[in-house]
């Protein structure tokens, strides 16, 4: 029998190398077998999950596809519909599914409603098809409750949406405004990714059963924009009238209605009279996702996402006061009327105080308490209380406040020191300014009179007592809490080249085996 040459059998070994290399890689899908629909040029009467006649001559996508390694029977049953206009992308999607769960049921501390009874919706509005998610996508999950969590905008602001459920099962219908991406073009033949996942969860058991898709039976498509269908936008009617943008008077501060901001908010935003800040903590070395550089909390800008916060998950105390944020004044004393507290994230182990934080101000190098009255009332030690994440709680002193710096200090919630922060906006005055202010020793800088109800209580609020010296002020502005450089993501890189480097090695140790063998003979 004739032997199999050396040549033959590299060649051999490398088509093994390069197939396994294929069967681990994933590449976009081909244009043939990218599944299609249209969106009609319409717009609905109202979003309010009712079907109404602005959905007529629509047509009704069904989604047929299971992920491959799924075998469980479901009862879901999941048709959507899509319109656009000059403004915005509308849907509407209907679920069948007869075992969904209360409200109670339905929540998720995290935001994880894939896991739930939900739909998840994902999208690439530059139509790029990588096998990534880029700057342009992004996935809206909305839960048969009425719960929403997105990922990639950053903000729910170009989101509006209504959910009906029924005995049957649940209605949404969503708007989104397009603009959230300036390059796209409402026109017809312009091409969206987008894939719609119908999620099953069956009660009393919290966690996904079976998930019923319109494009990808991969479950790849949440990360991979690839794995995603296409919808193109249809004709536009002749003669037809543009629709204006609906204008929402949005609260600036969350949770707090504009005419509460401001009765709440007395003087200036001190960064705009030049105030410049250092950040200070008494948690250092989190070891969370959030950002380890506490000056993020000075940055000017609340947060909307982990690395825009700095939460303290298994930080270290620096003193032995309760959890506390707050800020050094560069330079320059100011006078201090009220506070802005945004909380950063929020998760089912903790980013929240323990109970209502207060203001304290520091004056001669020691912390003071003053009066203060805050809002909105602060909610209870309790996940799901203080959802959404990134909320804001304003602090108005009763009187104006001459000091070096403040810091926001609350009791540990019931799982320890777990505190988030994203920003504090201070408000105030200059020194110069014409206003009745208090100073440490509890008289008026202006206007006599005014000591017999002073605003500071004159208490040194340190629990181990003396000076904030003997309480060291840990400083973190400007570098890495963990006294490391920063992290990136490299390292998935690095582990696919160390991948294929072993790969290659491998294989060079088969072929030397394979040649040694062959001059033995």
């Amino acid at each position: 029998m004739k032997k199999i040459s050396d040549k033959v059998k590299i060649a051999i070994l490398m088509i093994f190398v390069f197939s396994v290399f294929l069967t681990n890689t994933a590449f976009p899908a081909s244009a043939s077998s990218i599944i299609e629909t249209e969106a009609k040029y319409g717009v609905p009467e109202a979003i309010d999950g009712i079907l109404d006649k602005g959905w007529d001559g629509t047509k009704v996508n069904v989604n047929e596809c299971t992920f491959v390694n799924q075998s469980m029977a479901t009862d879901i049953g999941v048709s959507w519909r899509v319109m656009y206009d000059n403004v915005y992308l509308y849907f509407f999607v209907e679920v069948v599914d007869s075992t969904i769960g209360d409200d109670k049921f339905e929540f998720d501390s995290w935001g994880n409603y894939y896991a739930k009874n939900s739909i998840h919706m994902m999208f690439d509005l530059g139509y790029e098809r990588v096998n990534y998610y880029d700057s342009n996508d992004f996935y809206i999950d909305v839960s048969c409750r009425g719960y929403i969590h997105e990922r990639g905008l950053g903000t729910t602001d170009y989101i509006k949406y209504a959910v009906v459920t029924d005995e049957d099962g649940y209605n949404v219908e969503l708007r989104f405004d397009h603009s959230a991406y300036s390059g796209f073009k409402a026109k017809k033949g312009t091409k969206i990714g987008f894939d719609l996942w119908g999620n099953d969860c069956i009660p009393p058991t919290s966690d996904r059963k079976y998930c019923i898709t319109w494009a990808d039976e991969n479950g790849e498509s949440y990360r991979n924009a690839s794995r995603m269908g296409t919808i193109i936008l249809g004709e536009i009617p002749e003669g037809v009238t543009p629709t204006v943008k609906e204008i929402i008077d949005k609260e600036h501060y969350p949770g707090i209605t504009n005419e509460t901001a401001e009765q709440f908010l007395k003087g200036t935003e001190l960064r705009s009279k030049g105030a410049t800040f250092k950040a200070i903590t008494n948690l250092v070395n989190p070891k969370g996702g959030g950002n380890k550089d506490i000056s993020v909390i000075v940055d000017g800008r609340p947060g909307k996402s982990d690395s825009e916060q700095y939460d303290s998950y298994q930080a270290e105390f620096t003193d032995k006061n309760d959890p506390w944020f707050g800020l050094i004044f560069s330079g320059d004393q100011y006078v201090v009327t009220s506070v802005v507290f945004w909380e950063g994230g929020q998760w089912g182990n903790g980013g929240w105080f323990g109970d209502a934080p207060k203001v304290q101000l520091l004056m001669n190098s020691e912390w003071y308490d003053c009066e203060q009255i805050m809002t909105p009332d602060y909610p209870d030690d309790d996940a799901t209380a203080h959802l959404p994440s990134f909320q804001p709680y304003i602090f108005s002193l009763s009187k104006p406040v001459l000091c070096e710096g403040l810091r926001v200090i609350g009791p540990k919630n019931q799982f320890g020191q777990n505190t988030s922060c994203s920003e504090i906006e201070v408000f105030g005055y200059k020194t110069d300014t014409d206003i009745d202010y208090l100073t440490l020793d509890g008289k008026s800088s202006v206007i006599p009179g005014t000591t017999d109800d002073p605003a500071l209580t004159g208490e040194n609020t340190t629990e181990i007592g003396g000076p904030v010296t003997d309480v060291p002020i840990t400083d973190q502005s400007g570098k890495n809490n963990a006294g490391n450089e920063k992290t990136t993501n490299h390292g998935k890189f690095d582990f696919v080249w160390w991948l294929v480097a072993a790969v290659i090695v491998a294989a060079g140790a088969v072929t030397g085996f394979l040649l040694g063998s062959k001059r033995k003979k």
